[in-house]
């Protein structure tokens, strides 16, 4: 089942986000409760589940982040292994898909298939970036 891309009013399942190739990213994909991070040579990105904005919070240069995609960058920065060498430097694009997703067990895989091609596609569209 393909995912659907969410516009108006109606209320999106999830939001996709591209990350950008100026950061340090981990190289196995990781499932979260919220969501998963999906780590591919031509293409990173984050699949999290979608909350509702908090419009009391104050305003910061990640304002347009979720919650959701906050827990997901912190836990994957956290797992790093320092006393390894290990670094990460997360750079998410201001830009994202919200998208109604069906609930699937492998949702790695999920949104290798399904939502990596939406994501490519709309980076194509002239004046994303």
């Amino acid at each position: 089942m393909k995912p659907r891309i969410v516009h108006g009013l109606e209320a999106p399942t999830h939001i996709a986000r591209v990350l950008s190739p100026k950061g340090i990213y981990p190289a196995q994909s990781t499932q979260f409760s919220e969501g998963v991070y999906v780590a591919d040579k031509e293409l990173c990105f984050s699949l999290v589940t979608y909350h509702e904005p908090y419009e009391e919070d104050p305003y910061s240069e990640v304002q347009w982040l979720t919650v959701s995609e906050i827990r997901t960058y912190g836990a994957l920065m956290l797992a790093v292994n320092r006393e390894l060498g290990g670094y990460s430097a997360f750079s998410p694009y201001p830009v994202s898909l919200s998208l109604n997703c069906p609930s699937v067990p492998d949702m790695i895989t999920w949104a290798s298939d399904y939502v990596k091609p939406i994501l490519a596609e709309e980076l194509s569209r002239p004046g994303v970036l």
